[in-house]
């Protein structure tokens, strides 16, 4: 009578060890089926809306006190023009600072310091594009003498490269459909899908802003891109 009761038992506990391959069978192995893997790239372009210039101020003299009095005086001039220029004191901030000394060589003797130069270079960002050249020729007016680094910005770029990602996924479906219908089978539903990360392509010129008596700057097109490998599901045609 034990061994009959025992019975149940064990045909269910055979039931659930023969049941166990079928849920595990139920999960993707892409390498278990037919598929196709295929590269999509989309791209979008947008105006830029703000523009980042690293301004600066560099004087020499004989030592380094008066080098760094005359630097002080100019940076001062010069960020205070800027404020009067509309530019809030939040988008000015110091990206370096320098006191080196000036070296003179000559034959036979080892180098003799003969000042110091002192240089003060502040990153400043514009949101008013149409004023940029404006306000690069008054800086250079008031004793900027080091203008470099001009880089567009795009806002919400993270937006922007959201389309481009839409498009490069729309191009690998196109892709893969393309390829497919060449083969005689059709696609399925994607398996796996990765984005290669990039970054947006230099500013292309747009247009020339010529504001008479200020420097013209070429603004241009700010191009996000996006690329994603996509793995699909091979069927056969139907």
């Amino acid at each position: 009578m034990k061994s009959l009761w025992m019975l149940p038992v064990l045909v269910s506990l055979l039931a659930v060890s023969l049941g166990a391959p079928q849920s595990q069978a139920e999960e993707i192995d892409i390498k278990a089926r037919p598929t196709i893997t295929v590269t999509g790239h989309g791209e979008t372009s947008r105006a830029p809306d703000a523009a980042s210039i690293t301004l600066g101020v560099e004087k020499q003299a004989p030592n380094a006190a008066d080098a760094l009095t005359e630097n002080n005086r100019a940076m001062e001039q010069l960020i205070n023009e800027l404020e009067r220029q509309g530019v809030p004191s939040k988008n000015v901030q110091t990206s370096s600072f320098d006191i080196s000394p000036l070296y003179r060589h000559e034959e036979g003797r080892d180098p003799q310091v003969v000042g110091y130069r002192v240089s003060n270079q502040v990153r400043v960002k514009v949101v008013e594009l149409d004023k940029l050249g404006t306000l690069l020729d008054t800086v250079v007016r008031v004793g900027a003498n080091r203008i470099h680094g001009i880089q567009f910005e795009v806002a919400e770029a993270e937006k922007a490269a959201d389309a481009a990602r839409e498009k490069a996924v729309e191009d690998a479906r196109r892709r893969a459909e393309l390829l497919a219908q060449a083969a005689g089978a059709k696609v399925g539903r994607p398996l796996q899908i990765q984005e290669t990360l990039g970054g947006g392509e230099p500013p292309r010129p747009m247009a020339m802003m010529m504001a008479r008596e200020s420097v013209p700057i070429a603004q241009g097109e700010q191009q996000l891109t996006a690329d994603v490998t996509v793995t699909y599901e091979l069927l056969p045609a139907e």
